[in-house]
């Protein structure tokens, strides 16, 4: 067994002895087999404490001393918790317990390609998953969520930062989860809704929060009915064809699959949403309906006494 990459051995009594240090390597770093069994892999441990972990040792530590109770140490914690994790695996279903997939696109664009400059964030309270989001020439974040630079250790989105244990609700539609922004009055919103709603906008571009214009929504938007939920409740968008009245709420037309186009995020004129019996049709289609039409001549043998003439396919 090891601790922080440190193999250790353990008495019959299960408890802690002196860390046997291994030789380093010629980079300096601890000599490890490339390939490990499945036993050893288990025996590894690979928690590796961040700075929230220190501070809540340190602080579970200094009323340990007011006890006047042994103290734990740092490979003592990573120990411990790499066996909890461990264990939970060994329990619970990843699939059945929410955890994100490697591939899981955006919340907010549901894109799932990233770069370097714009990576995909998961939050280790809800495991939500958005883009960090790209700062254009003037230091404005343009993409998703607003995460300038992704910080040390583990990430909470703001519900789980501020909300951690309650639950929290839009005030622009009914459904719960997904990525949530507070308004400049301290209540909850999509951020996703904000963006789609034309009177609703950002404050900080950067961090793309807090949400402002709540006030500025008129009353025949709040009054619209959902076609999709048929709930009326929050505001609700329109289908952006100039003869069509269909309203729906931003995350039902997400679930329902609508055509919505988000070319920037920053500017409401690029963006465009449609109900089902408006959805654009792509140009390609209609292109290939003509290009497909070919007209040529080709010779057919008939087998008779006259001679092979040419018949025109169209």
């Amino acid at each position: 067994m090891s601790v922080g990459g440190r193999p250790i051995s353990v008495s019959p009594r299960g408890r802690l002895v002196r860390p046997a240090w291994p030789r380093l390597d010629a980079h300096g770093g601890c000599a490890i087999p490339a390939e490990l069994t499945e036993s050893e892999l288990d025996e590894l441990v690979e928690y590796d404490m961040d700075e929230q972990d220190k501070l809540w040792l340190e602080s579970i530590n200094r009323d340990r001393s007011k006890e006047k109770v042994k103290q734990i140490s740092m490979e003592t914690f990573e120990f411990v918790m790499d066996r909890l994790e461990k264990e939970w695996f060994e329990l619970v279903d990843p699939a059945q317990a929410g955890l994100p997939a490697d591939d899981q696109p955006c919340n907010i664009c549901l894109d799932a390609e990233c770069d370097n400059t714009n990576a995909i964030v998961f939050c280790d309270g809800c495991n939500l998953a958005v883009h960090q989001g790209r700062l254009d020439r003037l230091r404005r974040c343009t993409d998703c969520y607003g995460i300038p630079y992704i910080p040390e250790g583990q990430w909470l989105c703001r519900k789980c930062m501020l909300s951690p244990e309650q639950a929290v609700s839009c005030i622009f539609c009914p459904n719960e989860g997904g990525a949530f922004k507070q308004t400049n009055y301290n209540k909850w919103a999509h951020l996703l809704c904000a963006l789609w709603i034309p009177e609703v906008q950002v404050v900080n571009p950067v961090y793309m929060e807090p949400i402002e214009g709540v006030e500025r929504i008129p009353k025949s938007r709040w009054k619209l009915s959902c076609s999709l939920c048929r709930e009326r409740k929050g505001a609700c968008i329109q289908c952006s064809s100039k003869h069509c009245f269909a309203a729906f709420h931003v995350t039902c037309a997400r679930k329902a699959g609508l055509y919505m186009k988000m070319k920037g995020l920053l500017s409401v004129d690029d963006m465009r949403v449609y109900c089902s019996r408006h959805r654009p049709v792509r140009p390609t289609h209609r292109l290939f309906l003509y290009t497909c039409t070919i007209r040529r001549s080709v010779y057919l043998t008939v087998l008779s006494r006259h001679q092979p003439k040419p018949i025109a396919l169209y």
